[in-house]
């Protein structure tokens, strides 16, 4: 991936889980949207610790973003439904290659 290019997934989370939206190696990502359908917790997280930035109940977004992530930086996403795997989605850019 280029700098400028575009990134995004889709992901299922597993009930009670988490997903960590983080590139690899010495890239670097600029956030700017992120969708869930449903209760979620979000933490900036460093692989060590974690600080809890967003929580909603049902679904939804948050738009017009500009979080940086990189590999020992970045977002994790929890699936407070413990019984049903969950899906959320993410797009940004790449900042550094």
């Amino acid at each position: 991936m280029a700098k400028g290019d575009a990134v995004g997934d889709i992901v299922t989370i597993d009930a009670g889980g988490t997903c960590d939206i983080k590139p690899s190696g010495s890239v670097e990502w600029i956030i700017h949207n992120i969708y869930y359908e449903y209760d979620v917790e979000m933490y900036i997280c460093d692989g060590t610790d974690e600080l809890k930035f967003f929580e909603d109940v049902g679904y939804g977004s948050l738009n017009n973003l500009h979080i940086h992530v990189k590999a020992d930086y970045f977002i994790r996403i929890k699936n407070l439904d413990a019984s049903n795997p969950r899906k959320i989605a993410f797009d940004g850019i790449v900042s550094k290659e």
